[in-house]
């Protein structure tokens, strides 16, 4: 089955069912109509490792007033995700992902991705416009492949609950 990905399914950004068995799964904003205000929600896959290092930067100095113990203030926030996540073959995501990746217009048109990360039991979800850095190969089967993804957030996380899908026609 080919998938066929079109530059106009990736929304424009200003800067119930476990995959393989996993309860943790990974949602793109891609689809037609997709847009940040009205995401079209495609299945990536499961995730079955993940590590977020959320982080801030603080500029300091010591002065006599202080007692030259350190006074800062934070003067910037980042996110950093490593994940492992299966998916079936020929997946609409993990080829936008890719595409992405690989054409330089659709890079620099589009800024970043939308990702929703999904706890199937609960419903609760977070959604954080992410920029892949690396997206590597790590098993692959017949039908299942394994990639671990490595992004950078660029926007603030909102925490939600009530996940639902909503598909290109808007059901």
């Amino acid at each position: 089955m080919a998938v066929t990905i079109s530059e106009d399914k990736y929304p424009a950004f200003t800067s119930d069912t476990g995959v393989s068995g996993k309860r943790k799964v990974i949602y793109l904003n891609y689809g037609t109509g997709a847009t940040e205000a009205a995401p079209v929600w495609s299945l990536l896959g499961g995730i079955t490792t993940q590590t977020v290092n959320w982080g801030t930067s603080v500029s300091t100095q010591n002065t006599k007033d202080t007692g030259y113990w350190p006074s800062g203030a934070v003067t910037g926030k980042t996110c950093e995700l490593t994940c492992d996540v299966m998916f079936k073959r020929d997946n609409e995501a993990q080829a936008a992902i890719e595409n992405f990746v690989l054409d330089d217009d659709v890079t620099s048109e589009k800024g970043a991705l939308m990702f929703a990360f999904v706890d199937l039991d609960t419903k609760d979800y977070t959604v954080i416009k992410m920029i892949p850095t690396k997206w590597t190969e790590k098993a692959e089967a017949k039908d299942v492949i394994t990639k671990s993804l490595t992004a950078t957030g660029v926007g603030k996380p909102e925490v939600k609950s009530g996940f639902t899908v909503t598909k290109a026609n808007g059901t």
